[in-house]
């Protein structure tokens, strides 16, 4: 009996039909699609051969990433930045300490010295030579200084905290010019 020939088509021809013939350099180790043979970078989902990374700069909306998928990173990378921003703000926000100290000193003062002009206004028996803006001077000069100690206790701290004069200019400079004004303040009460 004379041997069968072989039959034409087949699972050779369906291999064929697939591709499973042709000869591929090399396979991208993750998404398992045709690399050039030397190649280090798949082009199609990003892995980096020689990494063992996938490189996130190479994801296509729409074909690698859904669109949802990178709105939804774009409002994290966003709210991100803003809750940032909103520290900032937070810690730079509002009068320094030094600044609403005087303020409600000046203002007590303020009370005191005019409580003090309303008794004088009052006395009938007209004794007594109380200058009331000498009084105001040097109670605002005790705020002043009282605040450029202030400034000298916070500077003080500052360098036990850190345990160095870093960033120690700004408290200096502020008592120098609120003692200054301090004397001030005392020179004119003197006059």
């Amino acid at each position: 009996m004379p041997a069968a020939a072989p039959a034409s088509g087949g699972l050779d021809d369906l291999f064929d039909e697939e591709g499973f013939s042709k000869t591929v350099a090399a396979v991208c180790p993750s998404c398992a699609a045709e690399m050039k043979l030397n190649s280090v970078l798949c082009t199609k989902c990003g892995f980096h051969r020689e990494h063992g990374t996938k490189m996130d700069a190479h994801r296509t909306a729409g074909v690698d990433i859904s669109h949802g998928e990178l709105a939804l990173m774009k409002a994290e990378s966003d709210m991100s930045k803003a809750a940032e921003m909103q520290a900032k703000l937070v810690r730079g926000a509002g009068m320094p300490w030094w600044g609403l100290a005087l303020v409600l000193f000046m203002l007590g003062s303020g009370i005191v010295i005019g409580v003090l002009a309303v008794n004088q206004a009052k006395r009938l028996d007209g004794e007594g030579n109380f200058d009331f803006l000498e009084l105001f001077l040097q109670l605002c000069g005790v705020a002043f200084a009282v605040v450029g100690a202030g400034a000298l206790v916070s500077m003080a701290v500052t360098i036990y905290k850190q345990r160095s004069a870093k960033g120690i200019w700004k408290p200096i400079l502020v008592s120098i010019v609120l003692f200054g004004i301090a004397a001030g303040f005392f020179v004119m009460a003197v006059r």
